[in-house]
This record gives structure tokens, sequence and C-alpha cells, in this order.
């Protein structure tokens, strides 16, 4: 409970009688479940360039498994932000 002892003191000391726990908006529910949704996706697609690769590359030692792995990840992971911000900054809720 002395986690809420701060915010409780904020809130009475401007004339406040009820705490408020809904400190921050929240993100909508079908924004987060695309959000999942395209993560998945992005790696599934990871999975399979990372596939691809390593059935073309013979002889790649363990630095090259990990560059090719954490290169497509990164960029797929880096893709789906982006496209979640877009729908953000266009208003998809």
């Amino acid at each position: 409970m002395a986690f809420f002892r701060g915010p409780r003191a904020v809130c009475t000391a401007h004339g406040r009688t009820r705490l408020s726990l809904r400190l921050y908006e929240h993100e909508p529910v079908a924004l987060l479940g695309v959000a999942v949704a395209l993560g998945a996706c992005a790696m599934w697609v990871a999975g399979r360039v990372e596939d691809r690769v390593f059935s073309t590359w013979t002889g790649m030692g363990t630095f090259g498994i990990a560059s090719v792995a954490s290169v497509s990840e990164e960029t797929l992971k880096l893709l789906v932000v982006a496209a979640v911000a877009l729908l953000v900054a266009a208003g998809v809720r």
C-alpha cells in the first residue's frame, strides 16, 4: 500500500476525495491485437527468410547465422512498429 500513498497525498492535496488509478490513457484493445498479429506475421516471415538463407548458404559459421537472424528479425520488428505508428497517426482506433 505504500505505492499508493504518494498519489493519494497528491489527490487529497488538490481537494479530490477519490483516488483515481487511471494515471494514463490506456491503449485500445483492438490496436494491441493488431500489433500482436502484425508481430506474429513478421516473425513468421523472418523465419521463412532465415530458412531460405540457411538452406542456400552452406558453410555459414555461428557469426553468420546470428547476423542473418538478428538482421531479419530486428528489421521486421522495426517495420511492425512503424506500421502501428502510422495506424495510430491515421486515427485508427
